[in-house]
């Protein structure tokens, strides 16, 4: 019986085709970090004030064929005061347009600051990820772990039942099944989750992943050190909310869309490979749907530095067929190095304690 999903996220299949250029940012952008501003009030203002303040001219007595001395000291008059009116006029202008130009760059400031407070707490999030013994970046290795057995439980399970089961599905459940994992609350909330599905599937699931045998022969083979699917919740769920919240920070409030994307590759130079596969899974889940929704995934390259085949495209997941072609970085063909490989060195008086004695023979 195949099973029914109400959370059928669609990767924008009716989205607008992006190019990237050899440096990983979108082509479109522009190469400037500063706000553009525009004076175009300003000018229009000086042009309007002095159209009006030349309307004087037209006025009879200006415009007389004769002046006598009387009208030329009044003339004279007008002329001091005119000039002082247009450059009191141009000092306005220049005033607004300093003005304009000094918030700017208070604004470009404040956001500089927030962004690395909020790039400060996802670096103290990462830190302060642990399981039993495992700190950090390793937390999230061993996550990657869990969710390949899973991934196989599933599988396995679904061909014994018979359960017709796309590949997008099998991504969804086994997330979040190593999201929530089961236990006494963790199951009603995975229950809840996967209420799409047939219950009596999840019901096989949940007796399967709660076999403890199954659990000391994963943690035995994957060298895990803790009980696996007991989920993971209350380590992902604030780490991708922080994530989203801070993604979402840049996109409103960077100046241009180059700045954007410096920013945003800031941030995914602290995404390790592990951390980006992740991501990409719980884009493929509902809870995840804003990442997609919202073009952030794709239109800021998220994930791009998920490497050639780091997931199985028969039995797991196949990244390329999700984005556009040119999304994910191509590794670099090294050149040959210059110096031959037997070439000896020996202790001497630089920094690293060796000095160059040239190739042999020489």
């Amino acid at each position: 019986m195949a099973s029914k999903s109400t959370s059928q996220v669609s990767p924008l299949k009716d989205r607008v085709p992006q190019t990237y250029s050899k440096d990983g940012f979108v082509a479109e952008a522009k190469p400037s970090l500063e706000p553009r501003l525009s004076y175009r009030w300003e000018i229009i203002g000086g042009i309007v004030g002095f159209l009006l303040i030349h309307c004087a001219m037209l006025l009879p007595p200006y415009r007389s064929g004769s002046l006598d001395a009387a009208t030329m000291g009044v003339f004279g008059d007008f002329i001091g005061g005119y000039i002082g009116q247009l450059i009191s006029l141009i000092g306005i202008c220049f005033l607004i347009a300093t003005f304009r130009t000094e918030y700017a760059r208070a604004k470009r400031e404040r956001f500089e600051n927030r962004f690395f407070q909020l790039l400060q707490l996802h670096r103290d999030n990462v830190d302060e990820t642990e399981v039993k013994e495992v700190k950090g970046r390793k937390v999230f290795v061993l996550m990657i772990r869990e969710w390949r057995w899973i991934l196989n439980i599933i599988r396995y399970e679904a061909q014994v039942n018979a359960e017709e089961l796309t590949q997008r599905q099998l991504i969804e459940i086994s997330f979040l099944c190593m999201f929530y994992g089961v236990g006494p609350n963790s199951s009603r909330m995975l229950r809840r989750s996967l209420d799409g599905f047939r219950g009596t599937f999840v019901d096989i699931l949940e007796k399967a992943l709660n076999s403890q045998g199954l659990k000391e022969e994963v943690r035995e083979e994957k060298k895990l050190s803790y009980l696996p699917f007991e989920g993971h919740q209350s380590r992902l769920g604030h780490y991708y909310r922080h994530l989203f919240q801070m993604v979402r920070f840049v996109e409103a409030n960077a100046p241009s869309d180059f700045a954007a994307q410096q920013h945003m590759s800031t941030i995914r130079a602290q995404l390790s490979t592990h951390e980006q596969a992740l991501l990409l899974l719980n884009s493929l889940t509902p809870m995840g749907s804003p990442w997609w929704n919202l073009n952030l995934i794709e239109r800021f390259r998220l994930v791009h530095n998920i490497p050639n085949n780091f997931f199985d495209p028969a039995l797991e997941l196949d990244p390329t067929l999700l984005f556009d072609k040119g999304y994910f970085e191509k590794p670099e063909k090294h050149k040959r190095p210059l110096v031959p490989l037997e070439t000896p060195f020996c202790p001497g008086s630089y920094p690293d304690g060796y000095t160059w004695k040239g190739p042999r023979g020489s």
